[in-house]
C-alpha cells in the first residue's frame, strides 16, 4: 500500500495553522506543522517532505529564508507559498524563487486543494524522475564499468597482439639471417677445408723442422676455432644442433675470465666472481656457451670503458630450482627501455663500428640449449644478463662395438666426388698421402661412369652437387654395385637438412663435416672393408 503524501505546514498563526491541518488531513494527506520558518527548517532537516506549505510573511524567519534552503539541500521538494491579501509583489518574488505555486489568504479552499493537489503531483513525477534518473546513473555505471572492463581486455588483447607480431618479426629474421647464415657456412667451410687440410699435410712434411711446424700447427689451431664459429652460426640458425658435453658451468667461466683477464685489466675493470660451488653439471655445447659468454663480457667491458674509463664486473652462478643461472652484471651505462626489446634481435647494434650479430647468435644458443636469456637495465644503472640453463643429466652413450684395434689397412682404390676443385683435389692428395690410389671426378654423372667400368673399394662424394646429388649418386651405385654403395662416405660443407639425416640413417652411410681433418679421414679408410 503506497504511503500518503507527506506535507509540511509552516503558519505562524496557531488558528489557521490548525484549520489547514484538519483540512488536509481528511484529504487523506500525512501532515506536519510548524509554527515559525527556523521550526520548519529543523523539521525539514529531520525528514523528508514531498511538499512544503510556507508563509512567506512569517516573523523573524521569513518563508524566502525556507525556499532558500530547501534550494540549496532539497531542490527536490515542491514548495507552495502562501501570501497575504494582495500581496502581488511577494507572490512574484516566491515563483521567482523556486516556489511552484502560492495561495493568497483568506483561501478559496478549492483553489487550494486543487494547487495543493498540482503540487503534489508535480513531487510524484519528480520523485518518479529522480528514480529514473539514478537507475539511468546505475546503468551507467555498470556499462560504463562493462565497457572498463571490456577496454582492457581489448588493451591486453591488442598487447598481445603486438608481443606475438614482434615475435613473428623476430622469428621472421631469425629464418632469414638462418638462410644468410647457412649459405656464409658453405662458402667458408670449403676454403677452411683446403686451409686445414694443406696445413696437416705440412705438419706431416715438417717434422725436421720445429719451427714451421709449430706455425703450421698454430694455422690449424685456428682454423678449427673458425670451424667451432661457423658451427655456432649454423647453431644459431637452427640448422645444427650443438654437440653436447656434461660440463661445469663454473670452470668455463672461469676460463673465459683468464681468456679475457688482459682485457679487462687494460680496461680498469674490476672483477668479482661469485661462484656456487654446490653447482651441478649439466650437458651443453662447452664451445656455444663460451662464444656467448665472451660475448657477454667483451660487451660489459667496452661499455663501462668507454662510459667513464673503468667500472666493475660480477659474474656469478648459482642453483635456482632446476637450473643453473649465470649471471654478468656491469656498472655501465645501462640500456635504454625501448632498445631493451630489440636487444636480441639480429642485426641491431647501438655501436657504431657494432654488427648486431653478437647477443643475436647468444639468444639463438641459449634458446637451443633449452634455456633462456635475459637483459635488466637502467639508463645510468648499468646492465645485468642473465642466462638459465636447464640441469641435465650425463646421457648415456652406448659405445659401439668394435673389433679389437684399427687395423692397419691395406691399399685401397678411392673414388673422389666433388664439384669443388680445390676440395676434391685436397682430398685425393690426402688420399695419396695415406698411401692409397685416388681418383677425381666432379660430377655425379662421371662418377657413374667411372664405377660401370672400374672397381673401387671407397667412394667420398660431397651431398651437395648440381644436377645429380648425393642421394641420388646413392641410388646409381645401388643399381650398378650394391656392395660399394655402401661404402660411400658423404662430405657437406653444409648445414644438414633433416631429410639428409633422414635419408643418412635410411642407407648407413656415414657423413664427414668440412673441414675435416687428415684423422677423420684415416679412420674411415682404415674402418671400411677390403
Amino acid at each position: 500500500m503506497l504511503e500518503p503524501p507527506s506535507i509540511l505546514l509552516i503558519e505562524d498563526e496557531p488558528c489557521l495553522r490548525e484549520n489547514l491541518q484538519l483540512l488536509l488531513q481528511s484529504e487523506g494527506y500525512h501532515i506536519r506543522t510548524a509554527s515559525n520558518s527556523a521550526e520548519g527548517i529543523q523539521k525539514v532537516a529531520e525528514e523528508p517532505y514531498d511538499l512544503v506549505i510556507t508563509d512567506i510573511s512569517a516573523p523573524k524567519v521569513h518563508g524566502f529564508q525556507v525556499m532558500e534552503y530547501l534550494n540549496a539541500y532539497f531542490p527536490e521538494t515542491v514548495v507552495v507559498a502562501i501570501t497575504g491579501h494582495g500581496s502581488t509583489e511577494s507572490a512574484i518574488e516566491a515563483l521567482r524563487r523556486g516556489a511552484y505555486d502560492y495561495l493568497s489568504k483568506p483561501f478559496n479552499v478549492d483553489i487550494m486543494k486543487s494547487s495543493i493537489k498540482r503540487a503534489l503531483e508535480k513531487a510524484r513525477l519528480q520523485k518518479t524522475l529522480c528514480y529514473y534518473m539514478k537507475e539511468l546513473e546505475r546503468q551507467e555505471d555498470e556499462h560504463t564499468h562493462e565497457l572498463t572492463e571490456a577496454n582492457q581486455k581489448l588493451e591486453q588483447s591488442l598487447a598481445d597482439l603486438q608481443a606475438m607480431q614482434e615475435h613473428l618479426i623476430q622469428v621472421e629474421k631469425l629464418s632469414a639471417l638462418g638462410e644468410l647464415v647457412a649459405g656464409v657456412a658453405h662458402e667458408l667451410n670449403n676454403p677452411l677445408t683446403v686451409i686445414l687440410g694443406n696445413a696437416e699435410l705440412l705438419v706431416s712434411r715438417a717434422a725436421g723442422d720445429a719451427k714451421v711446424k709449430g706455425q703450421l700447427e698454430r694455422i690449424c689451431d685456428a682454423v678449427a676455432r673458425c670451424q667451432q664459429i661457423v658451427k655456432s652460426l649454423l647453431s644459431f640458425a637452427r640448422k645444427q644442433k650443438p654437440t653436447k658435453a656434461y660440463i661445469d658451468v663454473n670452470s668455463l667461466c672461469k676460463s673465459v675470465l683468464n681468456l679475457l683477464a688482459y682485457q679487462l685489466k687494460v680496461s680498469n675493470i674490476t672483477l668479482e666472481k661469485r661462484f656456487d660451488a654446490d653447482l651441478p653439471k649439466t650437458m651443453a655445447d662447452p664451445h656455444q656457451l663460451q662464444q656467448v659468454f665472451v660475448n657477454l663480457v667483451t660487451n660489459a667491458y667496452q661499455a663501462m670503458s668507454s662510459y667513464r674509463g673503468r667500472g666493475k664486473l660480477v659474474v656469478a652462478t648459482k642453483r635456482y630450482n632446476d637450473m643453473i643461472q649465470i649471471a654478468f652484471r656491469d656498472d655501465g651505462p645501462g640500456i635504454a627501455q625501448e632498445h631493451q626489446r630489440k636487444i636480441f634481435d639480429p642485426f641491431f647494434t647501438t655501436k657504431d663500428q657494432g654488427t648486431g650479430l653478437g647477443l643475436g647468435i647468444a639468444y639463438g644458443i641459449i634458446k637451443e640449449h633449452g634455456g633462456t636469456i635475459t637483459v635488466q637495465s637502467a639508463l645510468g644503472e648499468g646492465a645485468t644478463f642473465r642466462i638459465e640453463l636447464p640441469v641435465i643429466n650425463r646421457l648415456q652413450v652406448a659405445a659401439k662395438p668394435t673389433n679389437g684395434q684399427p687395423r692397419a689397412s691395406e691399399h685401397k682404390r678411392v673414388l673422389v666426388v666433388d664439384d669443388e676443385e680445390s676440395n676434391a683435389r685436397l682430398l685425393v692428395e690426402i688420399v695419396r698421402h695415406l698411401g692409397h690410389q685416388a681418383e677425381v671426378v666432379s660430377s655425379s654423372q662421371e662418377a657413374l661412369e667411372r664405377i660401370a667400368k672400374q672397381e673401387y673399394d671407397l667412394i667420398f662424394a660431397d651431398m651437395k652437387m648440381p644436377q645429380i646429388d648425393g642421394s641420388r649418386l646413392h641410388q646409381g651405385v645401388e643399381v650398378l654395385q650394391p656392395e660399394l654403395a655402401r661404402q660411400i662416405v658423404f662430405t657437406t660443407a653444409d648445414a644438414v637438412s633433416d631429410a639428409t639425416r633422414a635419408f643418412l640413417q635410411r642407407v648407413g652411410c656415414p657423413l664427414v663435416m668440412k673441414p675435416f681433418r687428415i684423422a677423420a679421414i684415416e679412420a674411415i679408410i682404415c674402418s671400411s672393408p677390403v
